[in-house]
């Protein structure tokens, strides 16, 4: 029996970055970790935090590999090219029994493609699930079918991944990571809040916008959600700058014409208090997966906004609504005050059950991977 001794993991994008450092924490205490930062995280999050984040028995390799700042998809497939050559020479230099992936971005696949190659098994987190309005979707995948073993947030989800062909013994639905940490996490007061982040005002809205499938939509969703904002004085609007996608210098663009207009405040990461500024928040809007997953397990009021996560399964709080000014301006109307907490997506100790799995694996298990055909 092999077991599990070294263990690769990434975090590229500031989103991921705040959700698996615990777990990554907790693993360390029983795997080498290396541990590969680099794109949007070293763009959005200081080098001091970043490395004050995790215990000294950690690996940390820090590498710029965003080849340039604006994100259109020639840049974005530059980036990708060196993300792989950068991820490919750590795999030969530490020889990691897996490596571990979250997620669905490009730096993710990076991942994937460079395990392949070097024929390290993968473990995915959130494959599954289905978000029809992002260049996401067809990503997570991709991914999934190099993964080895997975580790999803819902039943339906691991439904769809034995659709395609994977082995339903090496998928297990341990539940959220990112709802296991907050579950555990003490939140910040709003005067706390406002003399942390200068906030203008304790009484806020959260707007959480990353781009759509196309430049149009992406343009369109940003334009209409601040215009259906812009006059209501009830409330101090809170921006935060969208992940580093295919498409988001078009949101970016139409945030920085709000500014200078007095009931806005443009943070270009809220890094560590993005769920503290949720939960205070009056409603959340959107299109971010921290809609679909952190607000109604908050209980926040939240509209979800266009057509990004469309495919993932909503709670019933969720205010849905399209692209059109109207009906973006008529979901607002409908907000009402807090919601009942959902937990459609939580599981008691999701990170204990990772590490738990991981220290039982028998890696000889791993040599071939086969497609399992479903009886039609």
């Amino acid at each position: 029996m092999k077991k599990i001794n070294k263990i690769l993991i990434q975090s590229a994008s500031r989103a991921e970055f705040y959700i698996q450092k615990n777990l990554i924490n907790k693993l360390s205490n029983h795997f080498s970790i290396t541990l590969l930062i680099h794109g949007d995280t070293i763009k959005k999050i200081d080098k001091k935090e970043i490395l004050k984040s995790f215990g000294k028995n950690i690996k940390i390799i820090i590498s710029k590999t965003n080849y340039s700042q604006s994100n259109n998809p020639t840049f974005v497939s530059a980036s990708f090219t060196k993300q792989v050559y950068f991820i490919s020479k750590n795999i030969t230099k530490f020889k990691p029994d897996i490596s571990m992936i979250f997620g669905d971005r490009t730096d993710a696949l990076a991942l994937a493609v460079s395990s392949l190659i070097h024929k390290v098994p993968v473990v995915h987190l959130h494959g599954g699930e289905v978000t029809l309005g992002s260049i996401d979707e067809k990503i997570r995948h991709s991914i999934s079918k190099i993964s080895d073993i997975h580790f999803v947030s819902h039943n339906n989800y691991k439904k769809r991944l034995i659709q395609l062909g994977e082995i339903n013994k090496n998928i297990k639905n341990f539940g959220s990571l990112e709802l296991d940490r907050i579950d555990k996490q003490k939140f910040k007061s709003k005067r706390e809040l406002k003399k942390k982040l200068k906030l203008k005002d304790e009484n806020y809205v959260l707007i959480s916008i990353n781009s759509e499938i196309n430049s149009q939509q992406s343009k369109m969703i940003t334009k209409n959600i601040l215009k259906a904002l812009e006059f209501n004085k009830d409330y101090v609007k809170i921006i935060s700058m969208p992940n580093s996608d295919p498409f988001s210098d078009e949101v970016s663009q139409e945030i920085l014409h709000y500014k200078k207009k007095p009931n806005f405040q443009i943070f270009n990461s809220l890094n560590r208090y993005y769920t503290d500024v949720l939960k205070n928040a009056k409603f959340v809007i959107g299109n971010s997966s921290s809609i679909v997953y952190v607000a109604p397990f908050l209980g926040v009021p939240s509209i979800l906004v266009g057509d990004r996560q469309k495919g993932r399964i909503l709670s019933k709080s969720i205010i849905k609504t399209g692209y059109n000014l109207k009906q973006i301006v008529s979901s607002i109307k409908k907000i009402k005050g807090k919601t009942n907490r959902c937990k459609i997506y939580f599981k008691k100790d999701t990170m204990g059950l990772i590490t738990n799995y991981l220290k039982k694996i028998n890696l000889e298990n791993f040599k071939y991977k086969r497609f399992i055909d479903l009886k039609i």
